[in-house]
């Protein structure tokens, strides 16, 4: 669906495509960086300046097959400027403890508190490069090879 939206785009001006290319991965993008950042207006914020990121920067993208990598690889460099910018990790912990489990997470309403606490935990102890690692593949689906893409990483 993404090759057909791009090649769309890339043929002339087709705001719809345009449209439907962003709404494929909006979703997916928000609860990343809700993950990421922790404050729902943070996410708000990186979400949107990802979209706008994507669109002055769409020309750039050589291979439509590679486009969910390099798509995730400019939400982690968003998402990191983002962090670099929050005040104090504090506030960034406290907040991940309180956001419910995202749609796809492998946390499912029917786990107990106490097992979301124990994976929330979990995630929070990982070096900031394997909790990314994590969270690509087991919350937004990537692939290995798009992980690798996303994070610029060998396979």
């Amino acid at each position: 669906m993404h090759e057909e939206f791009l090649r769309r785009i890339r043929a002339g001006a087709d705001a719809e495509a345009l449209a439907g290319l962003f709404e494929l991965d909006q979703a997916g993008i928000y609860r990343f960086m809700l993950r990421r950042l922790g404050h729902r207006q943070d996410a708000e914020h990186a979400t949107q300046e990802l979209l706008r990121r994507v669109l002055t920067s769409l020309h750039s993208l050589r291979d439509p097959k590679g486009y969910r990598g390099w798509l995730y690889r400019i939400a982690l460099r968003v998402a990191q400027a983002q962090v670099q910018s929050q005040i104090g990790e504090r506030r960034r912990v406290e907040a991940v403890a309180r956001t419910a489990p995202a749609a796809g997470s492998s946390m499912t309403q029917t786990d107990s508190p106490e097992r979301r606490e124990q994976v929330k935990t979990a995630l929070e102890t990982l070096e900031e490069d394997l909790r990314t690692v994590v969270l690509l593949r087991y919350e937004q689906g990537l692939s290995y090879e798009e992980i690798a893409e996303a994070t610029q990483r060998p396979l």
